[in-house]
């Protein structure tokens, strides 16, 4: 069972430090955060653009060890993200009396129902959405699950680097929780506006947002992202 619906919060609260590690085609990004006198500390943020784009888990490995040999940093406790297009997430009404044991025992033995796949072949967690039981006596849980592969594959790559594995997140939850904890407003701002040759472009809905997909060679709209 991946744990990702473990409040970051009180993680880093109880360990001190935090190492997160931002693999993409093009670039690696370390962030190593502390917890000192009730509040956050930064103490390393980089970027390392790659030469060229990694294709094998070895290379990742071995890259990835290269660097953290350079930087030295503290913490040996690692935190990375799955890709938000290999899980499956699923809203999922369970009765409000139940425990967290029981919970994790009904979705485990209803995974099948949720996501394709065998129940070995699954990592899953949850959290609740909302407050308190519904009319009917149950509450709404957000179900995230995942081939056990893929978490697996992160928590290896975090184990052949010499860290320990305390998060998998899921990266759009992830960016989700950076964005509320801004408080700066200048920040926020800069965060938030478009630049100006697109903003009439998108359609910003309730609950989704459509941004048309531009071919720039010809200039023509060839599709739309829905995100």
């Amino acid at each position: 069972m991946i744990k990702i619906k473990e409040n970051f919060l009180k993680f880093i609260y109880r360990n001190n430090s935090l190492l997160g590690i931002d693999i993409k085609q093009g670039f690696i990004r370390l962030v190593e955060l502390s917890y000192r006198n009730h509040q956050y500390q930064l103490e390393y943020c980089a970027n390392f653009t790659l030469e060229h784009c990694l294709t094998s888990e070895e290379e990742v490995i071995r890259t990835l060890k290269n660097i953290l040999n350079k930087v030295q940093l503290k913490s040996k406790n690692g935190a990375i993200a799955l890709v938000h297009s290999e899980v499956v997430t699923k809203e999922v009404e369970v009765n409000s009396n139940l425990s967290s044991e029981e919970i994790v025992e009904f979705l485990g033995f209803n995974i099948e129902r949720y996501v394709s796949g065998t129940k070995d072949s699954i990592s899953f967690d949850y959290q609740a959405i909302g407050d308190g039981a519904k009319e009917n006596g149950c509450k709404t849980l957000q179900l995230v699950a995942v081939q056990e592969e893929r978490a697996d594959k992160l928590v290896n790559l975090l184990k052949s680097v010499n860290l320990s594995p305390k998060i998998i997140d899921l990266d759009i939850y992830a960016l989700e929780r950076a964005a509320k904890i801004i408080n700066v407003d200048s920040i926020a701002q800069t965060m938030n506006d478009l630049p100006d040759t697109i903003k009439g472009m998108v359609k910003g809905g309730g609950s989704l947002t459509a941004l048309p997909i531009i071919e720039t060679q010809a200039g023509d709209e060839i599709g739309r992202a829905h995100v």
